[in-house]
């Protein structure tokens, strides 16, 4: 038994839960396991926040053998991480693993309109490692509201940015309550420029359809300037995560 999947077994974590925590696919993690992927900086500090490790402990060159691990110390840091005692009820570490918000998009009272509903948390999650330490951060059920650039079965991982910069992909939520996915082109201190997904990478010069409105798109008709006092919020995108894949 490699090192990391020692660490991993130590922590009590299936693949599946392993992948939801990090944003790593499941292959890819089977793959680091069995030594044939390398660890890079981004995976080493997503997988030492997923285990709450050192990163150098990821770095450690060792076999285990199977019985370096106690089975009831698995039991017990498993039925730690889903929040669970021996009589089944909660446990205080369910608010440690399991302290992720997560909201919907609503119909908002504008024909083609949403809104962001953060009244009422619809689930709480595993907290993945970008936004390990972010306390207001949350997760956002995408639903049909964003294709096709994320899936009805996405979850967006959003932290609030009162600071954002050029390219990032942000949630803004309008004092009118409009949520609205955009991309930012610039940024100055009274206004933010955006642009939808799509005129972005057309704008940038990414590949666009031959029959495509945006082919000729100006600046000026695909950027809309917003002013920054007017907003109600700003939530960078900073990851994703396909659920049809658990």
């Amino acid at each position: 038994m490699t090192h990391l999947k020692f660490l991993r077994k130590r922590t009590g974590l299936t693949l599946e839960i392993l992948s939801e925590l990090t944003g790593i696919s499941v292959s890819y993690l089977s793959r680091l396991e069995s030594g044939s992927r390398r660890l890079n900086t981004d995976l080493i500090r997503r997988l030492s926040g997923a285990f709450n490790c050192d990163p150098a402990e990821l770095l450690v060159d060792k076999i285990h053998e199977e019985s370096a691990l106690l089975p009831a110390e698995i039991r017990l840091r498993r039925s730690e991480m889903f929040g669970q005692r021996h009589d089944g009820s909660a446990n205080r570490a369910s608010e440690v693993f399991c302290d992720l918000p997560v909201y919907v998009l609503q119909q908002g009272s504008q024909e083609g309109r949403v809104e962001l509903k953060m009244d009422t948390a619809i689930e709480m999650r595993h907290r993945p490692a970008e936004l390990a330490g972010k306390r207001e951060a949350f997760a956002l059920k995408a639903g049909t509201h964003f294709r096709p650039y994320y899936s009805d079965s996405s979850l967006l991982w959003l932290n609030p940015s009162p600071q954002v910069a050029p390219e990032a992909t942000v949630l803004i939520v309008t004092e009118a309550g409009e949520a609205l996915l955009k991309k930012i082109w610039s940024v100055t201190p009274t206004s933010l420029q955006v642009c939808s997904i799509e005129h972005f990478e057309a704008l940038k010069g990414g590949k666009s359809e031959p029959d495509s409105k945006i082919v000729s798109l100006s600046k000026e008709d695909a950027l809309i300037e917003l002013d920054r006092s007017a907003l109600h919020a700003v939530y960078r995108v900073v990851g994703s995560i396909d659920l049809s894949a658990f």
